[in-house]
Protein backbone atom coordinates (compact mmCIF):
# COMPACT_ATOMS: atom_id res chain seq x y z
CA UNK A 1 0.00 0.00 0.00
CA UNK A 2 2.85 2.44 0.62
CA UNK A 3 3.51 2.51 -3.14
CA UNK A 4 0.09 4.05 -3.78
CA UNK A 5 0.72 7.71 -4.46
CA UNK A 6 4.28 7.19 -3.15
CA UNK A 7 2.96 7.68 0.39
CA UNK A 8 6.32 7.18 2.05
CA UNK A 9 7.94 10.05 0.15
CA UNK A 10 5.06 12.47 -0.39
CA UNK A 11 3.46 12.78 3.05
CA UNK A 12 5.89 14.86 5.07
CA UNK A 13 4.19 14.37 8.44
CA UNK A 14 5.08 11.93 11.21
CA UNK A 15 3.24 8.62 10.94
CA UNK A 16 2.07 7.94 14.49
CA UNK A 17 -0.27 5.01 13.98
CA UNK A 18 -1.02 2.47 11.30
CA UNK A 19 -3.38 -0.45 11.37
CA UNK A 20 -4.99 -3.02 9.12
CA UNK A 21 -8.42 -4.44 9.83
CA UNK A 22 -11.18 -5.87 7.64
CA UNK A 23 -9.27 -5.04 4.45
CA UNK A 24 -8.71 -1.39 5.38
CA UNK A 25 -5.29 0.18 5.91
CA UNK A 26 -5.53 3.15 8.27
CA UNK A 27 -2.65 5.62 8.51
CA UNK A 28 -2.66 8.44 11.06
CA UNK A 29 -0.21 11.31 10.65
CA UNK A 30 0.43 13.95 13.32
CA UNK A 31 0.50 17.57 12.20
CA UNK A 32 3.07 18.64 14.82
CA UNK A 33 5.48 20.86 13.01
CA UNK A 34 2.88 22.61 10.85
CA UNK A 35 0.59 23.97 13.54
CA UNK A 36 -0.29 27.08 11.54
CA UNK A 37 -0.75 25.17 8.28
CA UNK A 38 -3.73 22.99 7.50
CA UNK A 39 -2.67 19.34 7.14
CA UNK A 40 -4.56 19.12 3.83
CA UNK A 41 -1.95 21.43 2.27
CA UNK A 42 0.79 18.79 2.56
CA UNK A 43 -1.09 16.52 0.16
CA UNK A 44 -0.16 18.21 -3.14
CA UNK A 45 2.48 15.68 -4.24
CA UNK A 46 0.39 12.74 -3.01
CA UNK A 47 -2.69 14.01 -4.90
CA UNK A 48 -0.68 14.59 -8.07
CA UNK A 49 0.69 11.05 -7.91
CA UNK A 50 -2.81 9.62 -7.41
CA UNK A 51 -4.26 11.54 -10.35
CA UNK A 52 -1.40 10.67 -12.71
CA UNK A 53 -1.64 7.00 -11.78
CA UNK A 54 -5.31 6.70 -12.75
CA UNK A 55 -7.25 7.72 -9.63
CA UNK A 56 -10.28 9.99 -9.92
CA UNK A 57 -11.22 12.52 -7.25
CA UNK A 58 -14.83 11.87 -6.21
CA UNK A 59 -15.21 14.17 -3.20
CA UNK A 60 -13.22 17.21 -2.18
CA UNK A 61 -14.36 19.40 0.66
CA UNK A 62 -12.69 21.14 3.56
CA UNK A 63 -12.26 18.05 5.75
CA UNK A 64 -12.41 15.09 3.36
CA UNK A 65 -11.23 13.84 -0.02
CA UNK A 66 -12.06 10.58 -1.75
CA UNK A 67 -10.12 9.08 -4.65
CA UNK A 68 -10.98 5.89 -6.51
CA UNK A 69 -9.61 3.73 -9.28
CA UNK A 70 -10.55 0.24 -10.44
CA UNK A 71 -8.74 -1.37 -7.51
CA UNK A 72 -8.67 1.01 -4.53
CA UNK A 73 -10.65 3.65 -2.72
CA UNK A 74 -8.69 6.20 -0.70
CA UNK A 75 -10.31 8.43 1.90
CA UNK A 76 -8.31 11.33 3.28
CA UNK A 77 -9.68 13.28 6.21
CA UNK A 78 -8.49 15.45 9.03
CA UNK A 79 -9.36 15.35 12.69
CA UNK A 80 -7.93 17.93 15.03
CA UNK A 81 -4.13 17.78 14.51
CA UNK A 82 -4.18 14.53 12.53
CA UNK A 83 -4.34 13.63 8.89
CA UNK A 84 -5.94 10.22 8.36
CA UNK A 85 -5.61 8.18 5.19
CA UNK A 86 -7.76 5.07 4.70
CA UNK A 87 -6.96 2.70 1.85
CA UNK A 88 -9.33 -0.11 0.92
CA UNK A 89 -10.02 -2.33 -2.03
CA UNK A 90 -12.78 -1.01 -4.21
Amino acid sequence: YKNIGDLENTIKLDLVKSSYEDGIVSLRYKNDFLKNIDAMYVLNDFETNLLTSGFTKKINDYKRMIYVNDTYKIIIKKEMNYLIILIMEN
